[in-house]
């Protein structure tokens, strides 16, 4: 398989909708929303090889509460013809405390 129909499919992904039971206020920098968020890159290094490169990182909320983070990077060094995974990080995040009526509205 040619590494840029790889590169190809990786970009036509559909994003990822989330389906909210009620309406979020934007406003507040404590809420947590679900979605995708699609990079291409290109990383030009003097040795091994320039990089083409796809990013995809994914966020997902399951409640008002919790977040869940993960990065999947797929790389293509022009040189070696070679394609590989790069650092894939998972995160995860909690929010203990919400109350807005309050001076301290979260942590």
């Amino acid at each position: 398989m040619k590494p840029y129909l790889l590169l190809l499919f990786f970009c036509s992904t559909a994003s990822l909708y989330a389906q909210e039971e009620k309406q979020i206020d934007a406003s507040k920098p404590t809420n947590f929303y679900s979605y995708l968020n699609n990079a291409l890159e290109f990383i030009s290094r003097e040795k091994n090889g320039n990089l083409i490169g796809y990013r995809a990182n994914i966020t997902y909320s399951p409640s008002e509460r919790h977040l869940i983070l993960g990065e999947v990077p797929l790389q293509y060094n022009l040189q070696k013809g070679k394609v590989g995974f790069g650092d894939i990080r998972a995160r995860y995040f909690y929010l203990p405390y919400k109350n807005y009526e309050k001076f301290f509205g979260a942590f």
